[in-house]
Protein backbone atom coordinates (compact mmCIF):
# COMPACT_ATOMS: atom_id res chain seq x y z
CA UNK A 1 0.00 0.00 0.00
CA UNK A 2 2.95 2.31 0.61
CA UNK A 3 3.80 2.24 -3.13
CA UNK A 4 0.26 3.32 -4.00
CA UNK A 5 0.38 6.13 -1.42
CA UNK A 6 3.72 7.36 -2.78
CA UNK A 7 2.41 7.30 -6.35
CA UNK A 8 -0.72 9.23 -5.32
CA UNK A 9 1.48 11.72 -3.46
CA UNK A 10 3.54 12.32 -6.64
CA UNK A 11 0.37 12.71 -8.75
CA UNK A 12 -1.04 15.31 -6.36
CA UNK A 13 2.26 17.19 -6.45
CA UNK A 14 2.28 17.18 -10.26
CA UNK A 15 -1.35 18.27 -10.51
CA UNK A 16 -1.67 20.75 -7.66
CA UNK A 17 1.86 21.82 -6.76
CA UNK A 18 2.00 20.60 -3.17
CA UNK A 19 3.22 17.39 -1.58
CA UNK A 20 0.87 15.80 0.93
CA UNK A 21 2.38 13.86 3.80
CA UNK A 22 2.13 10.05 3.65
CA UNK A 23 1.20 8.61 7.06
CA UNK A 24 1.16 4.88 7.72
CA UNK A 25 -1.11 3.55 10.50
CA UNK A 26 -2.21 6.95 11.73
CA UNK A 27 -5.75 7.97 12.62
CA UNK A 28 -7.28 9.91 9.69
CA UNK A 29 -8.31 13.52 10.15
CA UNK A 30 -10.67 15.72 8.18
CA UNK A 31 -9.12 16.51 4.79
CA UNK A 32 -7.10 13.27 4.64
CA UNK A 33 -7.06 10.73 1.83
CA UNK A 34 -7.31 7.22 3.28
CA UNK A 35 -6.24 4.20 1.21
CA UNK A 36 -7.29 0.69 2.10
CA UNK A 37 -7.61 -2.85 0.84
CA UNK A 38 -10.53 -5.12 1.67
CA UNK A 39 -10.20 -8.52 0.04
CA UNK A 40 -12.96 -10.01 2.22
CA UNK A 41 -15.81 -8.31 0.38
CA UNK A 42 -17.29 -10.10 -2.60
CA UNK A 43 -18.82 -7.32 -4.64
CA UNK A 44 -20.62 -8.31 -7.82
CA UNK A 45 -19.31 -6.34 -10.77
CA UNK A 46 -16.05 -5.34 -9.08
CA UNK A 47 -12.92 -6.48 -10.91
CA UNK A 48 -9.18 -5.98 -10.36
CA UNK A 49 -9.37 -2.30 -11.36
CA UNK A 50 -12.51 -1.40 -9.40
CA UNK A 51 -12.49 0.49 -6.13
CA UNK A 52 -14.91 2.14 -3.74
CA UNK A 53 -14.51 5.85 -3.01
CA UNK A 54 -16.37 7.58 -0.19
CA UNK A 55 -16.14 11.36 0.15
CA UNK A 56 -17.10 12.98 3.43
CA UNK A 57 -14.83 15.28 5.45
CA UNK A 58 -12.09 12.96 4.16
CA UNK A 59 -11.68 10.77 1.08
CA UNK A 60 -11.58 7.00 1.56
CA UNK A 61 -10.48 4.82 -1.38
CA UNK A 62 -10.81 1.06 -0.88
CA UNK A 63 -9.56 -1.55 -3.34
CA UNK A 64 -10.91 -5.08 -3.38
CA UNK A 65 -8.03 -6.88 -5.10
CA UNK A 66 -4.32 -6.69 -4.34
Amino acid sequence: MNDVATELQADIKDLFGFTPEVVINGAPDAGDIVLGLDETKDREGFDDETYLMEVTDRVRIIGFHA
